[in-house]
């Protein structure tokens, strides 16, 4: 399934959509991971929520796949960004990731 491509395209948290859907934060992290599969339901909520068809969710093999501009590792990266909650949390790890920067 296509969960944390959508999540990281629309700039949300697991935490967000686990709150939006209504389910344990876990349970949304194990749908990503592929180690639980959701319910009918759930998945209706998801290609909602994403305004995408189950077909597209479920990765038909006849729907055309988009490629991520971005590396597992630059998602991990910026998954990790997005979670934290405190503005000077984020600033100091701009500058962190900024000090890496070539010159």
């Amino acid at each position: 399934m296509k969960l944390k491509e959508l999540r990281l395209k629309a700039k949300y948290t697991q935490k967000n959509i686990a709150e939006k859907l209504n389910i344990p934060l876990n349970t949304y992290t194990q749908y990503e991971l592929g180690n639980r599969e959701p319910t009918v339901s759930t998945l209706i909520k998801i290609a909602n929520l994403y305004n995408v068809s189950l077909d597209y969710l479920l990765e038909n093999p006849n729907t055309p796949k988009q490629q991520s501009e971005f590396t597992l590792q630059e998602e991990e990266i910026i998954d990790m960004f997005r979670e934290l909650s405190d503005e000077n949390q984020r600033n100091d790890f701009t500058k962190f990731l900024y000090s890496f920067k070539p010159k």
